[in-house]
């Protein structure tokens, strides 16, 4: 008898498959395929399926929040080898940088927004 698992994506209890962990993360499958072989998670497999528990899903979720920010896949490999992300000195020096050089261009995007949007305002009579 094949367990109802296998054909269904939504989570049962603590696990699910890569089409439950979609909906929950927000990320493309071959996006989750490549952090896999990246090895930056380790989903447990039941025969050819790949089956995903919560850990991964918040796995997942911390390294979506860190690419935002740019940071390679190395740095990502580090940060979650050190378990330490809930505090910013715990990152490294370069994710550090990363991060502040990212949230620079931010700023630097939205001051050309303000002036964009400043100098396109139809003068007043």
């Amino acid at each position: 008898m094949v367990q109802p698992l296998l054909y269904d994506a939504s989570i049962h209890g603590d696990v699910c498959l890569i089409g439950g962990l979609l909906a929950e993360v927000g990320l493309e499958p071959k996006t989750i395929r490549f952090y896999e072989q990246a090895g930056l998670i380790k989903p447990r497999r039941l025969g050819r399926f790949r089956v995903f528990d919560h850990e991964d899903a918040e796995r997942l979720k911390v390294i979506k929040f860190l690419r935002r920010f740019d940071l390679s896949v190395q740095i990502i490999r580090k940060l979650l080898q050190q378990h330490q992300l809930m505090h910013v000195d715990n990152l490294p020096e370069d994710a550090r940088h990363a991060i502040v050089d990212r949230l620079q261009q931010r700023r630097d995007e939205i001051a050309l927004l303000e002036i964009l949007f400043e100098t396109s305002k139809p003068e007043e009579a």
